[in-house]
């Protein structure tokens, strides 16, 4: 799998929305096909997918609020 990209990428718009996840990786934004968060513990997260799966989703443009990604605890 390829290396985390942090930085402004060349030829993409702030605001530019893509089709479908091959689309992101296409493009070198995003590495799964499955995962809305790329990124891990360590260097930390480099994208963040809001496709509409999660009804508690917000994006106002300048700030999101994801809460699809795993973390809950089934048992509370």
């Amino acid at each position: 799998m390829s290396r985390l990209f942090f930085g402004t990428p060349e030829g993409i718009n702030e605001g530019q929305k893509f089709s479908n996840r091959k689309e992101l990786i296409d493009a070198g934004l995003h590495r799964s096909t499955m995962h809305g968060i790329d990124g891990n513990g360590n260097e930390g997260v480099a994208a963040i997918v809001l496709s509409g799966g999660y009804e508690d989703d917000i994006d106002w443009g300048h700030e999101i609020i994801y809460t699809g990604h795993g973390g809950n605890d089934a048992q509370t």
